[in-house]
């Protein structure tokens, strides 16, 4: 089959719905599949905290000093609002009519007026449809301004339209932190989404986005970034390499997202994607860009007769760290 014929693949509807999945790389099992709409907002709320001090710290969210003020006091009361679990709730219009009718219109979401009151999100709003007409979940952008519209409430009368400013800026400033790479382009079908951090200690947050299902691979992944020691490269692509690696990285961004293999079988599909790492591998060293340092993960989703759209994601997924040197003069013809 060629690979022109192998992309068509990812045209189908597949579904994942709550597959798990293991990190070849070591004993890891990992069963955190669920519904990317939610998982988008919980990890845009939880990232307010982080992004509302990036903006505080420079003039990249082009803040004015009353938008400045206000950021400030949201950014001191997260810890307190993430004190109350859950703090993320999802209710839906059509099943509680007039529950998130305000002023006489249905809206995304609303809350309360002070610190600590819950953020319900309606979930009938949690789609749209894109230039192509396909649907397509919220993004994180979109996430990340509603719920700072939202947290504005809890901080004295606001107009919507001031909240609405002060999220879009903070959602556009910080937009340079966050990479969506998907395998084709205008289409989430099949999507890596990685999240830089703002301080040099952060490790990206990365995230494999199959249709309407998002699996967390930030822990497996995370686990699997360390400083490279020595390498004894084989001068054969595709041949592993002799690697002697030092203890985890104590921080990284992750940059340079590329698919690299797709393979269809009769009753599968692999996935091929890698990624530069920039490892900070001291306390005190500033990250810098390691050109021949990769991360690459691998995962199939198969046929399943028991799927409602007959595929879904296969339990394995391997995460491995290599090194890519320019002493690979030979390149073997081999997929996974």
């Amino acid at each position: 089959m060629s690979r022109f014929e192998v992309r068509t693949l990812i045209a189908l509807p597949l579904l994942l719905a709550s597959a798990g999945f293991a990190a070849g790389g070591g004993d890891w099992e990992v069963n955190n599949g669920g519904s990317l709409t939610s998982r988008t907002v919980q990890t845009a709320y939880y990232k307010i905290d982080a992004l509302g001090r990036a903006c505080l710290g420079s003039d990249a969210c082009r803040l004015t000093a009353k938008e400045r003020e206000l950021l400030g006091r949201i950014v001191a009361s997260m810890n307190e609002e993430y004190r109350l679990q859950p703090a993320i709730r999802f209710e839906s219009e059509r099943k509680r009519p007039g529950f998130f009718l305000i002023d006489g219109e249905v809206k995304a979401a609303k809350t309360g007026g002070q610190v600590g009151a819950p953020i319900f999100f309606n979930s009938d709003m949690l789609y749209v449809r894109n230039f192509h007409g396909q649907v397509e979940a919220i993004s994180f952008g979109d996430a990340v301004a509603q719920i700072l519209h939202e947290l504005g409430h809890h901080h004295g009368d606001h107009s919507h339209g001031e909240l609405d400013v002060l999220g879009a800026k903070v959602a556009l400033g910080t937009s340079s932190l966050l990479v969506n790479s998907p395998i084709l382009p205008n289409s989430r079908a099949v999507n890596l989404q990685i999240l830089n951090g703002v301080s040099e200690s952060d490790f990206p947050g990365v995230y494999l986005q199959i249709y309407d299902d998002a699996f967390d691979l930030s822990a497996v992944v995370r686990e699997n970034v360390r400083c490279p020691v020595l390498t004894v490269p084989a001068l054969v692509r595709r041949v592993p390499d002799f690697d002697i690696w030092a203890p985890k990285a104590t921080g990284a961004k992750f940059h340079n997202v590329r698919w690299e293999g797709f393979e269809e079988k009769k009753n599968e599909a692999n996935f091929e994607v890698a990624f530069n790492v920039s490892a900070r591998c001291h306390p005190k060293q500033v990250a810098v860009w390691q050109r021949e340092s990769n991360v690459k993960i691998r995962f199939k989703v198969v046929r399943d007769p028991n799927a409602a759209k007959g595929w879904s994601l296969d339990r394995k997924i391997e995460v491995k760290q290599y090194r890519e040197h320019w002493l690979k003069i030979f390149s073997l013809p081999l997929f996974f």
